[in-house]
C-alpha cells in the first residue's frame, strides 16, 4: 500500500504536496507552487526538487542554499532574488526573469536558460551579467576557491 501511495504521489504531485508549509528548511519537493505568491518568501536551504514554480513571482525571495533541482520556474519572477549557492541542475529557467538576482556559487549545470532576461544579474561566477552583454551564459561556473590554510596546533 506505501509503495501505491508513493507512485501516485510520484505521478501526481500536486495531490501529494500542495500542503507545503513556506519557510526556511522548508521540505516541499514535487509541489505544485504555481498558484502561491512567494514574494519575499524566505525559502532559504528549503528542498524544491522538480518543484513547479511556473509564472510564480519570487520578487525580493530568499533562496540561498536551496535546492531547485529539476524545478520548473518557466516565465517565474525572480527578480532581486538571492539564490547564491543554490543548487539549480537542470531547472527550466524559459523565458524567466532573472534580473537584480544574486546567483553567486549557484550550480546551473544543464539548466535550460532560454529567454532568461540577465539585467544587473550577479553570475554564479561573482561577475555581473551587465559586463558580458546582459548575459550570464558563459559565466556560470562558480569561481574556484584555494582551500583555506591549515591552523597548527601549536
Amino acid at each position: 500500500m506505501r509503495r501505491l501511495l508513493l507512485i501516485v504521489c510520484l505521478a501526481l504531485a500536486s495531490a501529494c504536496s500542495n500542503d507545503c508549509e513556506i519557510g526556511p528548511d522548508a521540505d516541499c519537493a514535487r509541489a505544485d507552487l504555481r498558484k502561491r505568491d512567494l514574494e519575499r518568501a524566505n525559502l532559504a536551504r528549503a528542498n524544491l526538487q522538480a518543484v513547479d514554480l511556473s509564472g510564480v513571482n519570487l520578487h525580493l525571495a530568499q533562496l540561498p542554499g536551496a535546492d531547485l533541482r529539476r524545478a520548473v520556474l518557466k516565465g517565474a519572477k525572480l527578480d532581486t532574488a538571492n539564490l547564491k549557492k543554490a543548487d539549480l541542475r537542470q531547472a527550466d529557467f524559459s523565458d524567466a526573469d532573472l534580473s537584480n538576482a544574486w546567483l553567486q556559487g549557484a550550480k546551473l549545470d544543464s539548466a535550460k536558460l532560454d529567454g532568461v532576461t540577465w539585467n544587473n544579474t550577479w553570475c554564479p561566477d561573482d561577475t555581473l551579467s551587465d559586463a558580458h552583454g546582459d548575459t550570464c551564459l558563459r559565466h556560470l561556473d562558480p569561481p574556484e576557491r584555494e582551500p583555506l590554510p591549515k591552523k597548527s596546533n601549536r
